[in-house]
C-alpha cells in the first residue's frame, strides 16, 4: 500500500503517501540530482513526485559557493500556494538524515 487515506476538515478525502513511498522518493531525487542540469547560480533540484498536495524539492547547492559549515543539500516542503512550510539541509543523504527527512514531509503531507 502506497498511501494512507485521511478525510481532511473539508470532509473530502485525501491521500497521505506512507513513509516507504516518501523514503523511495527521497532516494530517487537523491540519484537524479547527478544527472540534472545545473541552474545559473549553479544549484540543482529536483521536485519529488506523489506526495500529496504539497510540493517538497530536494535542492543541491554548489559547494564551491557556500560556506564549509552550510549544507550543500536541502529538503523543503513548500504548500499548494507555494508558500514555504518547511526545510531541512543535509551535508549527505545519509539513513538518519533520509529517515528524519521522511518524518518531516509525512508529518506535512
Amino acid at each position: 500500500m502506497q498511501h494512507n487515506e485521511t478525510t481532511t476538515w473539508e470532509g473530502m478525502i485525501a491521500f497521505r503517501p506512507c513513509p516507504d513511498r516518501i523514503e523511495r522518493e527521497l532516494m530517487r531525487a537523491y540519484v537524479q540530482l547527478a544527472v540534472t542540469p545545473s541552474g545559473l547560480d549553479g544549484s540543482r533540484a529536483v521536485t519529488l513526485k506523489g506526495l500529496g498536495a504539497h510540493r517538497v524539492c530536494l535542492t543541491e547547492l554548489p559547494r564551491a559557493r557556500i560556506p564549509p559549515t552550510m549544507p550543500p543539500l536541502w529538503i523543503e516542503i513548500f504548500s499548494p500556494a507555494g508558500e514555504t512550510i518547511d526545510g531541512c539541509g543535509c551535508f549527505d543523504l545519509g539513513e538518519d538524515e533520509l529517515t528524519d527527512a521522511t518524518q518531516i514531509i509525512a508529518d506535512l503531507a
